[in-house]
């Protein structure tokens, strides 16, 4: 997991849950996930790859490609075409883990 979608998530839940129960989510999400530091680095490797037009999408890549993970998770598989990392949706990734299927 990138660390700024830990922010990501935390605003987006801030609707449906207390300050609290957000905070416990990411704790847990934390603790059993790997996440993947952004640096000056990683944001300038992005910023110079033509093909990643939105800042997002490519740091989302980048800190797969960083952690050696096999898929980007995203509801916006159009713009992830030219990753070097397979983008799937949320649903194949639950698929994945229910079943083992690649």
């Amino acid at each position: 997991m990138s660390a700024h979608s830990i922010s990501d998530i935390f605003y987006i839940l801030r609707k449906d849950f207390s300050v609290e129960k957000r905070k416990d989510l990411l704790r847990l999400l934390c603790g059993g996930l790997h996440v993947v530091p952004e640096d000056k680095d990683m944001i300038l490797k992005v910023l110079g790859r033509d093909e990643w037009r939105d800042l997002e999408d490519g740091l989302q890549m980048q800190c797969a490609k960083e952690a050696g993970a096999d898929y980007v998770v995203t509801q916006n598989l159009k713009d992830f075409q030219k990753s070097e990392i397979e983008a799937i949706s949320e649903e194949h990734f639950c698929e994945i883990l229910k079943n083992g299927v690649s």
